[in-house]
């Protein structure tokens, strides 16, 4: 006879066993224990936006949890919701129980649809996402890995002198400081015009104010001011790009985009050079990244600079 699950609210002394249990199956996003806590308790946040973490108990013991997190399109009713079992624990009807949970949390909360990404290789949990209602989307994100010492740079020797050449100066936001709310307030502009038209299912996007965007600026651990470069044209944020650490030895991509007004002058590739070059210098093995497989212009610039497929996050959706 199954021992009765127990769900009770996550606690911050949960926190190494949860991150012990999201690690199981995660290869590219290798949350800290300090990023981990920052996303779910320190983070600036719309009111309303918080996720929520559950965790299920068998006697005494943490066996797993359930996560839900408001869209970040902000449309009303959509959510993002997730059941993670520790993986010796599997197969015992947990899973079960705590998405019952969850669910009838999102349902007291007006739930439309619910969406989950799920690796493209995990059968396991796909099986449980289709017995509960969830089908595949049709979309995914590709995350690929660029090993540093096998990056393809043919082509790039005179890169710096065309943007030189275009009146483009690429500058770290270490070199420009963040004092200047003028200029952040013009770089979070033209970031919101970079992400505006990145490939998603819902259609609404809701992106977070001015006023939250920049309590949380280089908040992230494992941001690096030295690492996140602008690209300036005649003074104002054209492009960006930053490496954020991820591990003990890797670097994760955080956004490299660049304003529909200036695109097709290679600004892209001039980011993505200054990426390589500094991650070599400092002595990193590889710098992962993940893009919407439907967005062919940046898989135009990173496929030819090297870097390879890892199993992709399909994105699943349940209606209710």
């Amino acid at each position: 006879m199954k021992t009765p699950l127990t769900v009770r609210s996550r606690t911050r002394e949960d926190d190494p066993i949860l991150l012990d249990i999201y690690l199981q199956t995660e290869d590219v996003f290798r949350f800290t224990l300090e990023a981990w806590r920052f996303h779910m308790d320190e983070r600036a946040r719309v009111e309303g936006k918080k996720p929520v973490v559950m965790v299920g108990e068998v006697g005494g013991e943490i066996v797993g949890d359930w996560y839900v997190d408001p869209h970040y399109s902000g449309t009303d009713g959509v959510f993002f919701a997730a059941v993670e079992i520790a993986e010796v624990h599997q197969g015992r009807g947990y899973g079960s129980d705590l998405w019952r949970d969850a669910e009838r949390y999102l349902r007291e909360r007006g739930v439309t649809k619910a969406y989950n990404s799920i690796r493209e290789n995990l059968e396991r949990s796909q099986r449980f996402a289709a017995d509960r209602g969830f089908e595949r989307t049709g979309r995914a994100d590709r995350m690929s890995r660029l090993v540093l010492a096998d990056a393809n740079l043919e082509g790039y020797e005179a890169i710096d002198a065309e943007m030189e050449h275009r009146g483009i100066t690429i500058r770290t936001i270490a070199e420009i400081g963040t004092d200047d709310d003028a200029f952040l307030r013009d770089l979070y502009e033209a970031t919101s015009a970079m992400i505006a038209d990145i490939p998603r299912s819902e259609e609404n996007w809701d992106p977070d104010p001015y006023d939250v965007w920049r309590k949380n600026f280089l908040q992230w651990p494992g941001a690096i001011a030295e690492a996140y470069w602008v690209a300036l044209q005649e003074g104002h944020p054209v492009g960006m790009a930053n490496l954020q650490k991820n591990g003990e030895s890797g670097l994760l991509n955080g956004l490299t985009g660049v304003i529909p007004a200036a695109r097709h002058q290679g600004i892209a590739r001039a980011l993505k050079f200054r990426t390589i070059q500094w991650a070599r210098v400092q002595g990193f093995e590889h710098i992962d990244t993940a893009n919407d497989s439907a967005n062919a212009p940046m898989l135009s610039i990173n496929i030819p600079l090297g870097y390879k497929a890892l199993p992709a996050r399909e994105e699943w959706v349940k209606l209710f």
